[in-house]
């Protein structure tokens, strides 16, 4: 993401999220995560991350864009 970009996430053209440079105020980038873990409020890795094995699900490109239509398309018919 470049500096200065904002990308907001929206749902229903209702913003849920917003994706931005964080402002870390002149720390390094790892403090505020120390910091959350001397608050017991995260737990830092024990080790460095593992390899993923490859999903044995292989479904067919758009196959996720589908569902979510479908899925989109149900909860218009639900609203009053």
């Amino acid at each position: 993401m470049r500096r200065g970009v904002r990308i907001l996430v929206t749902d229903r053209q209702t913003v849920v999220a917003e994706l931005r440079e964080p402002d870390l105020g002149g720390t390094a980038a790892g403090e505020p995560m120390i910091q959350l873990a001397g608050l017991g409020r995260i737990r830092l890795p024990a080790g460095p991350k593992r390899p993923v094995p490859e999903s044995p699900v292989h479904l067919s490109a758009g196959t996720s864009r589908r569902i979510l239509d479908e899925l989109r398309r149900d909860e218009g018919d639900r609203d009053p």
